[in-house]
Formats: C-alpha cells, sequence, structure tokens
C-alpha cells in the first residue's frame, strides 16, 4: 500500500484498464479521504458503488449519503471509464457516528465530520445538521415510547405470573 500522501483522487471521466483497477483507484480515495464505499449493483458491462454508510435502514429506503460512482465498460477497449455523479458525502450519516441530543453542540458536529471524513463544514451547517437530527432522534424516541404498552401487553400474555410496572418521569 502506498503512504497517504500518494494516495489520490480519481477524476471524473478516468478510464483504467479493468474493473479492479478502477476499485482500487476508489480504494485509495477511500483510504485519503477516510470513508468506506461498497459496491450496491454490478452487472458484466456496469458497476455502481455507494458510500457504506448510505446502507437504507430496516424498511427505509432514504439513503444517509449521497456520494456515488459508476464505472462502465467501453466497447472498443474493454477499458473501465469512471463516473462520478456525487463527491461530497452528506452528513446526515453522521448519527452513526455519534449520539445526537440536547447537549450535542454544533462544534461537536464539526469535530465528528472532521475526524470521521477529514472535512470542514461552517457552524451554521452544522447546526442546521443538529436540528434535523435531533428533531428525526426524538421522533425516534416517542414512536419507541409508544411501543412500551404493548410490549408490556406482550410480555404479559407470554409469562403471566410477570409483574411489570412502567414509571412515567414527568420532569424530561
Amino acid at each position: 500500500m502506498a503512504s497517504l500522501a500518494l494516495l489520490s483522487v480519481p477524476e471524473d471521466a478516468s478510464v483504467y484498464i479493468s474493473l479492479d483497477d478502477l476499485v482500487l483507484a476508489l480504494d485509495n480515495w477511500a483510504i485519503k479521504d477516510k470513508f468506506a464505499f461498497q459496491t450496491a449493483s454490478r452487472k458484466k458491462d456496469w458497476a455502481s458503488f455507494v458510500c457504506a454508510e448510505s446502507l437504507p435502514s430496516g424498511d427505509q429506503q432514504v439513503m444517509d449519503c449521497a456520494w456515488n460512482a459508476r464505472g462502465k465498460r467501453l466497447e472498443l477497449t474493454n477499458e473501465w471509464k469512471l463516473s462520478i455523479l456525487e463527491s461530497k458525502h452528506s452528513y446526515l450519516a453522521v448519527a452513526r457516528v455519534m449520539s445526537i441530543n440536547k447537549q450535542t453542540s454544533p462544534d461537536n458536529i464539526k469535530n465528528a465530520i472532521w475526524v470521521h471524513y477529514s472535512e470542514n463544514i461552517s457552524y451554521k451547517v452544522a447546526q442546521e445538521y443538529r436540528l434535523r437530527l435531533f428533531s428525526d432522534d426524538i421522533k425516534t424516541h416517542w414512536q419507541s415510547f409508544g411501543l412500551l404498552s404493548s410490549y408490556k401487553t406482550l410480555l404479559k400474555t407470554q409469562s403471566p405470573g410477570l409483574i411489570i410496572d412502567l414509571i412515567v418521569n414527568d420532569t424530561d
């Protein structure tokens, strides 16, 4: 493996001898910029690559990160052409790197993005991510709390002698 300083970011429309060489170029980019990617789909003449943090979670088909690239085999030469469709990462994936709560500051988010992606974002952008992620996190918690009573009922039917006491704290 080359030293970090020798690794480069491939250019859009660059051509490689084989798909393996194209993937090696993407690997070098991922090492240099500290991200991970995976093959989303692959056919005989093309391949699609996405950020590893853009995996859909559960039944959701919402992708967390927009980074993606494609490779296409050129008919005449059998070489592979790289098309970089989106070179920037979207940072909704930062929720997988850190837990967002009331105490999370935009500076915390800026630092997490710097450590994880080696990119600087403005304080305002970090603040927007914080608001969006914190709002989504609260909705998730409320949905989880809504399931507690049905979970309690399920447990009681499966274990008739079980005693369950749910306590609601009104101070939070």
